[in-house]
């Protein structure tokens, strides 16, 4: 098996290979220390699957747990809550983790170069020039070149193809792979700051969703402070990313109530930005290569939804070829995978991102919580369990 692509998708997938007893080859662009990955949050669907293959123990211990998600009417003053503690039947980790999904692929690297089990080859600096072979009974060749330069080139074959190198895939384009969907013409900002003031901060939970009239801002906490999402209208999108005072002014004016504006202007603060599209391939399976991340699906990264799918069904299709291997119905098996989870990125990724993309939240169209004796106390939290569990991508994978 040849993975192209080592992000957490393509890491995670060489891994459970591996723990499955298949041999591969894991191909990355880049540096192994290089990280492009913006998602920061694991759904409890995903450190289930992780907690089974023995990797959730040093993500916990990084991370920041969030067992509640707010919404914050700024004008009104008022909150609306959803505690994961109604799905605690549903999952081991009712709760979803905030950490850098750098650090899982830290942590894949140091288990994938572990002795033990069969050998996962590691090839950093390497970029796919041409697919030359991609039959489904014949398998794929690929010819590879340094990215560093120079004129040496490396062959690698293999029975099946993992394309998992992101969302300008080269790959893709070679496979003659359509990309269709919008790119969004607002960016969005992330802001770090290491802390906001206690008037603010006492009125946050672990991720809060913030709204002002037409503006809306996202807080997270993070190990390493707040992290807040910004995205600028159409016509501020210049000023806004020129530098952080147009960011510092919207602070100032949101939490104008709460705290002087001259905080916003001499506390420290990190301002990056980034694109977001909403796209999708056609299909999973071209021959013998197969699709699937940021390759296969690129959405709106609130909630870290497009990263968890990827994670989910990286894991699917390392356990579709094992048993398929197992059973001599490798090509059936894979065929199946690749129906399966692109029904699954039209049918439930797409829409639950593109609702995101309005601003959208786990909370809409949630009635305010009753007491537990109250008429209608078992409905609410019902219509609460249900709404979390699809934002925590539980519906999409078997109750642990």
């Amino acid at each position: 098996m040849l993975v192209v692509g080592g992000g957490p998708v393509g890491l995670l997938t060489a891994f459970r290979l591996r723990q499955c007893g298949l041999p591969c080859t894991v191909v990355e662009q880049h540096a192994w220390a290089h990280n492009r990955s913006r998602a920061s949050t694991f759904q409890p669907a995903v450190l289930d699957r992780l907690a089974g293959l023995g990797l959730t123990a040093p993500l916990l211990s990084a991370g920041v747990k969030v067992d509640r998600v707010r919404s914050w009417d700024l004008p009104t003053g008022s909150h609306q809550d959803l505690d994961y503690a109604v799905i605690g039947g549903d999952t081991l980790h009712p709760f979803r983790l905030h950490l850098e999904q750098a650090a899982l692929r830290r942590l894949l690297l140091q288990r994938l170069a572990a002795p033990g089990g069969p050998p996962v080859a590691l090839l950093e600096h390497h970029r796919v020039e041409v697919l030359e072979s991609n039959g489904a009974c014949e398998g794929v060749r690929l010819r590879l070149r340094p990215a560093t330069g120079g004129d040496r080139t490396v062959r690698l074959a293999g029975r099946w193809l993992v394309v998992a190198d992101g969302a300008r895939s080269s790959l893709r384009q070679q496979l003659g792979l359509a990309f269709d969907g919008v790119d969004l013409p607002e960016p969005v900002l992330r802001l770090t700051l290491p802390a906001l003031p206690e008037v603010i901060a006492q009125q946050l939970a672990g991720v809060t969703y913030l709204k002002a009239g037409a503006r809306s801002l996202s807080v997270l906490r993070m190990p390493e402070g707040w992290r807040l999402i910004l995205r600028p209208l159409i016509h501020e999108c210049q000023r806004a990313l020129t530098d952080d005072s147009w960011a510092r002014e919207v602070l100032s004016e949101l939490f104008a109530s709460l705290v002087e504006p001259a905080w916003w202007q001499d506390t420290p603060l990190h301002m990056d930005h980034y694109r977001v599209a909403q796209r999708c391939v056609p299909e999973r399976q071209v021959g013998a290569a197969l699709v699937l991340g940021d390759a296969a699906h690129v959405t709106n990264t609130r909630g870290g939804l497009n990263m968890n799918f990827g994670l989910l069904e990286g894991l699917a299709l390392a356990e579709a070829l094992a048993s398929g291997v197992s059973a001599g119905t490798t090509t059936q098996a894979l065929a199946r995978w690749a129906l399966h989870w692109q029904a699954r990125t039209i049918d439930a990724l797409l829409p639950r991102t593109s609702e995101l993309l309005a601003g959208g939240t786990p909370l809409d169209g949630i009635t305010p919580a009753t007491g537990t004796q109250a008429p209608g106390a078992a409905l609410d939290r019902q219509q609460r369990r249900l709404k979390l569990r699809r934002a925590s991508l539980l519906d999409l994978v078997e109750l642990p």
